[in-house]
């Protein structure tokens, strides 16, 4: 790909002669399951809270509809063209053939800057995931401990908390400790240095969250049919912010369509992409359909964000976030290994090329840089459900919805309900962008105020 290479989101696969294409349909269906199905889910029941029953499902057939439509275009227009590789790329490509070079390049910087938003976002979300896993295993609920950092200066609901405990846990830290912890262990996996080598990583990530998910469903199903929680009747306080809130947090969870042209870039058959969505995206939606409706039946108004923080204090909770630390590490490592190898290669054309210490080098800078840039904004913003719906808002209605459609629409010759639909798509998605920024905006100051959170040292 010629020109600026930080234009070029997840320019890892073949940016280098030697790349190889060795992934089948099923395979790039687990890697876009890994990408996509990790924090988000843990959400889905606060996500129904704030929809309610009706809008939850019908949101969730729609965001099903509407990401297996982007989808499918995505790997429609990138076909076999192996010069694309990457998301902008593909965009670059699109808008040349309508706009010309100059303006294609003006949209690749549009789709680069909220690509890297949003995939730095996503790191720092499992940043925040992978803490509150570890605290629910290891750190003690006995007693209060004082803030390094962030202290909380009143007794607050538990819509204030970010972090979890354990009556068995064997440390009294503060959170900046445990995030610090995190980082450690995750760390070593920054140095994946392309996707055609992680398939590995990607059976890993499914296998884990499929062991976390069932658990959390056979909690939810016995708290259900035991009535142990009353509260799951339709809020009267329900609002419409809570609506747009609970929208682009299952939003979220149809997140990683960035990646999808650099997965379809090393299948073998690189036009077996739609059998890799389908597989994808459905398995998604059962998931989401069981844990989100679920989840709020056994908790209701009283479930969480995560909903780990709901499961019981007991050995079997504590291997249910092993896993889920598991999951989202090979998560992370996947969304740190793209946004690391554009750094890299805007600081070091070629660098691929390169051997030894000074290459190894190179690629520590980028991806602890990108871990110190994750840990200051969990440390700022340190509410997860609220995070994770304004990186939801910028990125997946941008990126998942609105450009695709955007893409079809500048290179196909299309009939006219198709495009209709794709107009109704990207007018859809700039509204639902707007408010969910507004929404998630509005809930971060919200929360600041009702927790009296400071900074202190």
């Amino acid at each position: 790909m010629e020109g600026d290479p930080l234009l070029q989101v997840g320019s890892s696969v073949n940016s280098s002669p030697t790349a190889t294409k060795t992934t089948t349909w099923v395979s790039s269906a687990s890697l876009i399951v890994a990408n996509m199905l990790g924090a988000g889910v843990l959400g889905l029941p606060f996500a129904v809270k704030g929809m309610g029953w009706a809008g939850a499902v019908v949101v969730l057939v729609f965001m099903t509809c509407m990401s297996i439509f982007g989808g499918l275009q995505l790997g429609s227009l990138r076909g076999n063209d192996s010069s694309v590789t990457t998301y902008a790329a593909l965009a670059r490509r699109c808008a040349s053939k309508c706009w010309g070079p100059r303006a294609a390049k003006t949209w690749s910087y549009f789709v680069s800057t909220i690509g890297y938003t949003y995939i730095l976002g996503t790191c720092t979300i499992y940043l925040i995931t992978m803490k509150i896993s570890v605290m629910e295993v290891l750190q003690k609920c006995e007693k209060p401990h004082p803030g390094l950092l962030l202290v909380q200066a009143t007794n607050t609901t538990n819509t204030c908390s970010s972090s979890g405990c354990s009556s068995k846990g064997v440390a009294d830290l503060h959170d900046l400790v445990w995030l610090f912890i995190v980082c450690a262990l995750v760390y070593p996996l920054t140095y994946l240095r392309s996707l055609a080598d992680a398939a590995w990583v990607s059976y890993v990530g499914v296998a884990t969250i499929v062991v976390v998910n069932s658990v959390i469903l056979v909690y939810c199903v016995i708290d259900a049919t035991h009535h142990k929680h009353h509260s799951s009747a339709p809020s009267e306080h329900r609002t419409f912010e809570d609506f747009i809130n609970g929208l682009t947090q299952l939003a979220f969870a149809y997140g990683g369509h960035v990646l999808m042209v650099e997965i379809q870039s090393v299948m073998r058959t690189p036009t077996e992409f739609s059998k890799s969505v389908y597989l994808s995206q459905l398995v998604m939606f059962a998931n989401y359909a069981i844990i989100g409706l679920v989840g709020y039946a056994a908790y209701g108004d009283d479930v969480k964000s995560p909903i780990t923080l709901n499961l019981p204090d007991n050995a079997l909770r504590a291997f249910t976030n092993v896993c889920l630390f598991v999951h989202v590490m090979m998560a992370y490592a996947i969304n740190s290994q793209v946004l690391t190898e554009a750094i890299v290669s805007y600081f070091r054309p070629g660098f691929r090329r390169d051997r030894g210490r000074a290459a190894f080098v190179r690629w520590g800078m980028g991806c602890t840089g990108i871990m110190i840039a994750a840990i200051i904004i969990s440390i700022v913003i340190p509410f997860f459900s609220s995070l994770m719906n304004i990186y939801s808002s910028i990125g997946i209605f941008s990126l998942s919805f609105a450009v695709p459609a955007s893409l079809w629409l500048l290179e196909r010759q299309t009939t006219v309900p198709r495009r209709m639909i794709n107009v109704g798509v990207i007018l859809f998605s700039i509204a639902a962008c707007g408010l969910g920024v507004w929404a998630a905006t509005k809930d971060i100051i919200d929360q600041w105020h009702t927790c009296h959170y400071t900074i202190s040292v």
